[in-house]
């Protein structure tokens, strides 16, 4: 069982946003950064052992004009897998910070630019980070 809020409030032009979740996440959080569950065997009978976990996401988006808008962007999740089912090598942890900037020159067109860094936990304790920057055009049809 798994549970979501999420939400958007409005400062002016500018926006909040967030999303809290809890419970059995598996691939319905960061594409499948975690599994729904692990077939057990205890006794002889084939169980399903349930990974359950929380993640959330909060954004700010500052628009400066009818042309540029920006963003900054926090998003984490954090698993309870029991070791002893899964083994080391799967994921435990997450964050990530973004910012971008947009800029829109004609209507149905975008032009943007991100920066993100991010980290990564397994269960037995390794980690790595990532940063990247990316740039996007966009035709909207």
């Amino acid at each position: 069982m798994a549970g979501s809020l999420s939400g958007k409030f409005m400062i002016g032009k500018d926006d909040i946003r967030f999303m809290l979740l809890g419970g059995n996440l598996g691939r319905y959080v960061g594409l499948n950064f975690t599994t729904d569950a692990v077939l057990t065997s205890n006794a002889g009978n084939a169980d399903l052992e349930t990974i359950d976990g929380f993640a959330g996401s909060i954004a700010y988006r500052h628009v400066w004009s009818d042309k540029w808008r920006s963003s900054v962007y926090f998003a984490m999740g954090d698993y309870d897998n029991d070791a002893s089912y899964t083994g080391g090598n799967v994921n435990k942890s997450s964050e990530s910070w973004t910012i971008n900037t947009w800029y829109t020159p004609l209507p149905k067109l975008d032009i943007g630019a991100e920066f993100r860094h991010a980290v990564r936990e397994l269960e037995n304790g390794n980690d790595g980070s990532l940063d990247r920057l990316q740039f996007s055009t966009r035709y909207s049809f």
